[in-house]
Formats: C-alpha cells, sequence, structure tokens
C-alpha cells in the first residue's frame, strides 16, 4: 500500500512541475484549475534534559477547481488530502455553488470556507500545512450560506450563516486594505473572532474563542526576503495561564528554476522544553 501511494505521490510532482505556475491553469473552456498543491513538512524536536528526538513528517496535496456552467453560474470544489507520519489522514474539503450576480456581488451555498475561515492560511498553500498553533485554531469549512460583496479594491464584506455541528452561527468578515477581521456568534450566544494583518513586514493573526475562553496569536517578522523571525502562543483565560509559547526563526528559499520553494526553522518551545528543526518544501 505505501509502494503504491508512493508512486502516486511522484506521479503527481511530476506531472506539477510541467508548470511555471501551478495556478490558474485553463483546463478547458469552462473548468479552471485554481491551485494546485504538492508540499513536505518535517519537524524533529529534542528535549533539553535529554536526547530523545521525536519527529513528525506530512505530505499534503491539493486542488482547487472551478467549473462555470454560464457567466453567471459556477461551482468551485476544494480537494485537500494530509498524509501524516502518525499514521493518521486528514482531508479538507468544500464544494461551493456559485451566483455572480456581478463582479462585486456573489452569492455562495454548500460546504463553504466560512468567513472566519479565511483569517486562517490556505489549505492548498505551505503556510498551512505548516501553520503556527494560533492558526489552527480557526475552524474550516461549514455547510451553510453566504453573500460576498466588494464595492473597491481596498474594501471586502462577506456574510454568512453556517451550521457548525447542528448548532447555527452568524459569521461576518471585513476586508480593508491589508486587514482582515472575521468573526461569528452562536444561536446559543458562543462567539469567536479573529483578526490577519498581513504586509511585507509582518504577518500577524489573533484570535479569541468565548468557548474554549481562549486567545491565541502568533507574529511573524520578515527582517529581509530571506530571514524571519516569528513567536506563537496561547492564554487560556479561566486557568490564567498560557500552555503555548514558541520561538523561532526561518530561512526561506526559492528556486522558481526547480519549481520548489520552502524553508529551513529553528523552533524553542518554552512549555515542553524542546529545541527542535524544521524542514517544509513545496512544488509550484
Amino acid at each position: 500500500m505505501r509502494k503504491v501511494f508512493f508512486i502516486a505521490v511522484a506521479a503527481t510532482l511530476q506531472s506539477l512541475v510541467g508548470y511555471a505556475q501551478i495556478e490558474n491553469i485553463q483546463l478547458n473552456d469552462y473548468t479552471t484549475a485554481n491551485k494546485l498543491y504538492a508540499g513536505f513538512y518535517s519537524k524533529l524536536q529534542v528535549p533539553i534534559d535529554s536526547l530523545r528526538t521525536s519527529a513528525s513528517a506530512s505530505v499534503r496535496l491539493g486542488a482547487l477547481i472551478t467549473q462555470r456552467f454560464t457567466n453567471v453560474f459556477l461551482l468551485e470544489g476544494q480537494a485537500v488530502v494530509q498524509f501524516n507520519s502518525n499514521n493518521t489522514v486528514n482531508a479538507l474539503p468544500a464544494f461551493e455553488f456559485i451566483t455572480k450576480f456581478s463582479d462585486k456581488l456573489q452569492l455562495r451555498a454548500g460546504v463553504l470556507v466560512t468567513p472566519t475561515t479565511t483569517v486562517r492560511p490556505n489549505p492548498v498553500t505551505w503556510q498551512q500545512q505548516s501553520e503556527t498553533y494560533a492558526q489552527s485554531r480557526i475552524i474550516g469549512s461549514k455547510p451553510g450560506v453566504m453573500l460576498r460583496y466588494a464595492p473597491s479594491k481596498e474594501l471586502f464584506l462577506a456574510y454568512a450563516f453556517h451550521n457548525h455541528s447542528g448548532e447555527w452561527a452568524n459569521h461576518l468578515r471585513i476586508d480593508y486594505r491589508k486587514l482582515r477581521v472575521a468573526g461569528y456568534m452562536r444561536l446559543d450566544g458562543k462567539y469567536f473572532a479573529g483578526l490577519k494583518l498581513t504586509n511585507d513586514r509582518l504577518d500577524l493573526c489573533m484570535n479569541y474563542s468565548s468557548e474554549q475562553k481562549e486567545a491565541a496569536s502568533s507574529v511573524f517578522v520578515n527582517l529581509n526576503e530571506r530571514y524571519t523571525l516569528y513567536c506563537d502562543g496561547n492564554y487560556r483565560v479561566e486557568a490564567e495561564k498560557n500552555e503555548v509559547l514558541k520561538f523561532g526563526a526561518r530561512s526561506y528559499f526559492n528556486s522558481p528554476a526547480k519549481h520548489a520553494r520552502g524553508f529551513f526553522a529553528l523552533e524553542y518551545d518554552a512549555r515542553m522544553r524542546m529545541f527542535g528543526g524544521q524542514v517544509m518544501v513545496s512544488v509550484f
């Protein structure tokens, strides 16, 4: 079974590297591959009081596909699968029926990437495969209906009504320039709020869950195109303590000629008292 799996991965990579950019590939007159992705991620951890190392790794394959029935009615599907070294498999599906009333206004229904989910990195990217703890606390796709409106290039609005495993919730998202604020309130009163700020120097994610009574945040500070420092952690309000606190540095590499990019990272986990190393490679 493993041999078959690795043959399939190799065949996928061979097909992917045939493109200079794995985005917006016109498959035919009515079908577009918005994104194709293949990524490999590995982590090695070493406790400071012993040499009993532990390691984990994952392989992720993903695609985001759009099919146009007319200029008004479209279908968008996301297929993402991740194979983990602990013998678990994660699937991240989305299946959205889209009605475009205009270039600025559209209605979506199905199993949707919620307005709140978009504070988290896109699943068909290396950023989510190697996401921080704070980013991982944000929910994924949910059944529902969503209205999206973009009155200008700088402003984007979205409202949605989603089902959270039996509980309904109102979702709202507002983008202004490089700032994104989103969240939801369930009908039982529980809520979640998050924000994302991204520019050339900073990548900030912050969120709070009233259900978990937890605040979490991560921040990446880009020193230049190659080096980045980051911090990731949480705070439990009732316990009045943080359970996650990590500091790290990344060194990125990018080879357009070889259709590959990724990073090396060194990290210190202050709560687990561990040093770690990471390697990320994605094909594009």
